[in-house]
């Protein structure tokens, strides 16, 4: 009982974070206007964007698209969804929340698309000088999040696994 609610909470909180930071981005800040902030660190700069991680896609067919970047998600989305309920027990909890994280972005971008044409709000980048990341949003932190979470379990099952094969 303890996973569903710490899998819900995290997936709960973050579509939520995602899509309240989203709307007060479309509300407040200007198209393409940047302010900079800690040390030009953290820049804020809010876009549209119609394509995937560094605009990837924004100049193909609208139908194109459509079907990649909604039906193709949402199948995906789907899938993980069917495939967490078969194997909820089996997985351990930082697995299931690094899954939480990854559904929520998806959700999260998944809904953008949805109501605002196939675009997606981004608005947040950072690094240092001119090494900087692409403009993303909370969604996208998420995805990150949860998929570098699963290499770093896999990566650790590997080694563990390794030497359980050849002890020193």
């Amino acid at each position: 009982m303890l996973k569903w609610i710490i899998v819900l909470s995290v997936f709960g909180i973050n579509l939520t974070i995602d899509q309240v930071s989203k709307s007060l981005a479309r509300l407040h800040l200007e198209y393409l206007v940047s302010t900079s902030y800690f040390s030009d660190f953290l820049r804020i700069i809010y876009v549209e964007n119609t394509g995937v991680a560094l605009s990837f896609g924004s100049d193909w067919s609208p139908m194109v698209r459509f079907l990649l970047f909604n039906v193709l998600v949402l199948i995906i989305l789907i899938v993980l969804i069917v495939y967490l309920i078969r194997t909820f027990h089996e997985q351990t909890t930082l697995k299931l929340i690094a899954f939480s994280l990854i559904l929520s972005g998806g959700v999260g971008n998944l809904i953008d698309r949805f109501m605002r044409e196939g675009a997606v709000t981004d608005f947040l980048n950072v690094g240092f000088g001119t090494f900087r990341t692409a403009i993303f949003n909370w969604a996208d932190f998420c995805v990150t999040t949860g998929l570098l979470i699963l290499l770093a379990l896999s990566i650790i099952e590997t080694i563990r696994l390794r030497r359980q094969e050849n002890p020193a």
